[in-house]
């Protein structure tokens, strides 16, 4: 009798486990999508023109659309970012020269710091033995005394804590959907530096 009932709550275990993540990988795409519609509202006052938006895949939106995905926001008229901070539910415009560099991280080390396309491709892939990923982030570093960063997660709270294989799909299409946002990011570093070389 002991054995059946040890049976019966595994397999009922089993069973909440995808269904608690399923839940809770829905409330975090809705609480995205819900962000991303108030900052786009809220910049239509603030005469910022979008035109070019960064789609940031991340754990929970692989293979959705691009509206549950995080997003940076580039003014290139008024030469002006939206950077978003989907835990605190805000966001901030900066200007370019406003930007200063950005670091890759991977469970808890620094892979790429400021590294060209080729470089952060080589410090993603070649950074660590390990087969898996538990924590995986963009940290973005401006010049803002009172927020001098604003962190994109891009995998966290996987199941179990397990991590994300570095062979699976969805962690290729976590990587290669920051690709683009790092090369705009050299690009800006770029001009910053010749602008700080031309007043000096």
């Amino acid at each position: 009798m002991g054995l059946v009932i040890f049976i019966i709550i595994f397999m009922a275990v089993l069973f909440l486990i995808p269904v608690f993540w399923f839940s809770k990988r829905k409330e975090a795409l809705d609480r995205q999508n819900s962000i991303n519609q108030k900052v786009t509202s809220d910049l239509v006052d603030k005469n910022f023109v979008a035109s070019k938006i960064y789609y940031i895949t991340d754990y929970n939106s692989v293979n959705k659309e691009n509206k549950f995905k995080k997003q940076i926001m580039v003014d290139g008229v008024n030469k002006k970012i939206v950077l978003i901070d989907y835990e605190l539910c805000s966001y901030l415009i900066i200007s370019f020269k406003d930007f200063l560099g950005y670091e890759l991280y991977e469970d808890g080390t620094t892979i790429t710091e400021g590294a060209g396309i080729g470089g952060m491709g080589f410090g993603i892939f070649g950074a660590s033995s390990s087969k898996s990923v538990k924590d995986f982030r963009l940290i973005i570093r401006i010049n803002n005394i009172e927020r001098p960063n604003i962190i994109y997660n891009i995998i966290k709270d996987t199941v179990l804590n397990i991590g994300l294989s570095k062979n699976e799909y969805s962690y290729r299409e976590c990587l290669h959907s920051i690709q683009e946002v790092i090369s705009f990011f050299e690009v800006i570093k770029v001009k910053n530096n010749k602008h700080k070389e031309i007043k000096n």
